[in-house]
Order: structure tokens, then C-alpha cells, then sequence
């Protein structure tokens, strides 16, 4: 008989990829059979009201339960055992035999501390790489604020080597490239990585993929024959806004009938961004959409823009709006900096 899911998470369940990545492949799971409920436990900055709506909807159903745990600003590896040991609490009113699945160093470093034998099987999902994007986000600090970033690069290294040195547990990783990396860097044990199975989204078929594309093109003003170009995500530095606009209005410049359709949280700095370029107000629209609907909106586009700095970081990744892209059939038009892409482009 199938046993409960203890799902570990550590950036929070406000986090933008929480629904696509966490609850709807917990409910996958569940939905075949692989465990009878599941039990998220989420560290969090803040138990505002916000959050706990947020927790009471995304806890409708009744097999998922969701546990919101205030947890302290990281200031040394040495809190996190706080934080074990509520996971531990929390582990110890739940039968034998369960699993637990942690999302990133951070999780999987407090569940590691905090498992006994009751635990069946851990395994820790491996995301991306926690001490590379702190050095990345701070690269550009001096002095001082330099030398205190490069001492918490080398917490987030120790506990990235802790949470992945060869142990009784798996690792889920997103990317062969990633696995690679992490079995070169911390000595991750290959023999223990496994690929994740329930965290794309399913395909949309044809039929449903036309009627979405027709009702959203006429929703949003865009003609049918328009040559839809999409942009969904955040803008980060390293998601290189400036690059994929760029690369539109090119597009634009050949074919004025081509349409730039930005579905991202952050609509004021693309606007802005748009606004700053010669691109006519007719040619693009951006709007933020709710998580749910996004496949729906995917649907109106032609091309998926996914375009990247070439870094570790991106190399290494598999990001969750190609997996949404992909999932609607759109031809995914990106710079060869994502190592899990550029290989599939070179197989087809």
C-alpha cells in the first residue's frame, strides 16, 4: 500500500513556480497511486494573511495538507537545525514508511538532519545551484559588502556539499548537465540521480490548443494571422530582457504584422521597457496572468522567446516556462545557453 509524501519546501509556497512545480506534481503522484496524501511543510519568511489565504486554497483538496513554519533570516548553516528539528515535530506524527521529497540544498539539508528510520525513502529535488546564484546576484559588490558575500557564498557551498554528498537517499535533477555538475563539484554519487517524472506539464491537445488560440487572439485584439511572439516569465537580469525584445523587433522590422505578447508579474519594468524602444503601442501587450491560465495564453503565440546569459547557472537549468512552451507546441527560439535545450535542438 502506498504511503504518505512529506514534500520539504524552503522558498515559500508565494513563490511563482509553487503550483506548477510542487502542488500539481504532488497531486500527479498521488493521482497514480504513489502515495495516498501528502503533507507540504513550508519554511517561510513571513506568516502573513496573504499567505495563509493562499495555504487554505491551495489545501481544497482534501488529501493535501499544507504546514506553514515561520523560519528566522539565514544569517549561518547552524539555524537550519532549528528548522530540523520542527520538521521532525511534524515527521514523528506521521505513520512509517513515508517518503519525504525536499526541493533544493536548503530543504534537503533540513530534512536530511531532521529524518529518522520511519523515513522510507528521501529524496532531495535538485533545482539549480544555490551558492552560483548568490555569487551571480552579487557579483558586482566591492569592499566590504564584497568580503561578506563571499563568506555566505561559502555557507551556501558547504551546505550544497552537505545536501548532496553520497548518502541513503535520491537525487532528482532537472538537467543531465546539472547532474554532471553536481557530481564534479560536491561528489554526488551518479549512481543515486534520477530524472523527475510528474513536474512537466501535461501537452495540450490539438483541438483545445485551436480553440484557445482563436478565443485568445480575439480576447486580446490580435489578428489571426499575426505572427504571435511570447515572452513568460520574470525579468531577471540573467533572463535577458533586453535581448528578447531586441530580438522582436527585429522580427518586427521584417514583418510589421508580428505581435509581442509579454506574459510576466513584472508588468511595470516590461512596459517600460517597451516603452523605450520605437515598437508602435499596437504591436505588443503586457499582462500578468494567473498560473492556471497560463497554458490557455500560450496558445495565442506562435514562437517562444527563451533567452539567456551565458553562465553556469543558465547551463545547467531546465526552466519551467520551456516546459509550458513546449507543452503548447510552440517553436522555442533561444541563444544556445541552456545545455538541456541546445541538446535537444541538435538531436531533432
Amino acid at each position: 500500500m502506498s504511503a504518505p509524501l512529506i514534500c520539504v519546501v524552503y522558498d515559500g509556497i508565494y513563490h511563482s513556480i509553487f503550483e506548477g512545480q510542487v502542488l500539481i506534481p504532488t497531486l500527479k503522484k498521488i493521482d497514480a497511486g504513489l502515495h495516498t496524501t501528502a503533507h507540504i511543510v513550508s519554511f517561510e519568511e513571513t506568516l502573513s494573511p496573504q499567505l495563509l489565504a493562499a495555504r487554505d486554497r491551495f489545501s481544497r483538496d482534501p488529501r493535501i495538507t499544507i504546514s506553514l513554519i515561520k523560519r528566522p533570516r539565514f544569517l549561518a548553516p547552524f539555524l537550519l537545525l532549528q528548522q530540523a528539528w520542527q520538521l521532525r515535530r511534524i515527521l514523528k506524527k506521521i505513520p512509517a514508511g513515508y517518503t519525504v521529497s525536499a526541493r533544493g540544498p536548503l530543504a534537503g539539508y533540513i530534512a536530511k538532519k531532521a529524518l529518522a528510520s520511519d523515513c522510507k525513502t528521501l529524496i532531495i529535488q535538485a533545482r539549480g545551484l544555490l551558492a552560483q546564484e548568490y555569487a551571480y546576484t552579487h557579483r558586482h559588490a566591492t569592499g566590504l559588502r564584497a568580503l561578506a558575500h563571499a563568506a555566505r557564498w561559502a555557507q551556501y557551498w558547504n551546505i550544497e556539499e552537505a545536501c548532496y554528498a553520497p548518502g541513503a537517499f535520491q537525487i532528482e535533477a532537472v538537467s543531465p548537465a546539472l547532474q554532471n555538475y553536481l557530481v564534479q563539484t560536491y561528489a554526488a554519487d551518479p549512481t543515486q540521480f534520477s530524472a523527475p517524472l510528474f513536474d512537466t506539464p501535461d501537452p495540450l491537445p490539438e483541438k483545445a490548443r485551436l480553440l484557445y488560440r482563436s478565443h485568445i487572439r480575439e480576447q486580446l485584439g490580435i489578428a489571426p494571422h499575426a505572427s504571435v511572439y511570447i515572452y513568460n516569465g520574470s525579468l531577471k537580469p540573467w533572463q535577458c530582457p533586453e535581448q528578447t525584445i531586441a530580438v522582436f523587433q527585429e522580427a518586427y522590422a521584417k514583418d510589421a504584422r508580428s505581435f509581442f505578447l509579454a506574459l510576466t508579474q513584472d508588468t511595470v519594468q516590461m512596459s517600460a521597457l517597451l516603452s523605450s524602444t520605437t515598437l508602435p503601442r499596437h504591436a505588443y501587450k503586457v499582462m500578468q496572468v494567473a498560473q492556471h491560465e497560463i497554458l490557455q495564453y500560450l496558445c495565442a503565440g506562435d514562437f517562444g522567446l527563451l533567452f539567456r546569459e551565458e553562465n553556469p547557472l543558465n547551463w545547467v537549468s531546465r526552466p519551467t516556462k520551456l516546459l509550458e512552451y513546449e507543452a503548447v507546441g510552440l517553436k522555442v527560439l533561444h541563444n544556445n545557453t541552456i545545455a538541456w535545450l541546445t541538446e535537444k535542438t541538435d538531436l531533432q
